[in-house]
């Protein structure tokens, strides 16, 4: 009798997209690798692309 006072637990409700999605946003988010600064702003940019801030 090893585990006669142990409770097997199981989730009570389901997880929603939502909430699965808001708790693994920080394991994907990854910094700018292929990146360089804008030279007239100096916000982060990918290279061969238009500055995004300079743009508006």
């Amino acid at each position: 009798e090893l585990l006669g006072g142990f409770l097997w637990t199981a989730p009570k409700k389901r997880v929603t997209h939502r909430k699965k999605r808001l708790r693994m946003t920080m394991k994907w988010l990854k910094p700018i690798q292929n990146g360089k600064h804008c030279n007239y702003c100096g916000q982060p940019m990918y290279l061969s692309h238009v500055c995004a801030h300079c743009v508006k």
